[in-house]
């Protein structure tokens, strides 16, 4: 294998890690989110559910860019490889 292809590989490796990292962390965020807003429920707390959302939406909105940004240069460097394999 050539050196460019050897490299590919270990972005696109690390691309993908980076991709699931952001991902689930999203995720954790949601479910964070929502574990607060139902704790917050269950001891009969008064709760402004809008300004819960309106505080972590631009912590999703951040993990959901991050996680689309390497899914993207994941695609781009994996049809890279393909190209050199043709």
């Amino acid at each position: 294998m050539s050196n460019e292809k050897n490299h590919l590989l270990k972005i696109e490796a690390q691309l993908r890690k980076a991709y699931r990292s952001a991902f689930f962390c999203g995720v954790l965020v949601v479910f964070a989110m929502m574990a607060v807003v139902v704790l917050a429920l269950a001891a009969e707390q008064p709760v402004d559910q809008k300004a819960i959302a309106e505080g972590w939406a631009p912590l999703i909105m951040l993990m959901a860019a991050i996680s689309g940004i390497c899914h993207f240069f994941h695609g781009v460097v994996k049809n890279k490889i393909q190209r050199l394999d043709q």
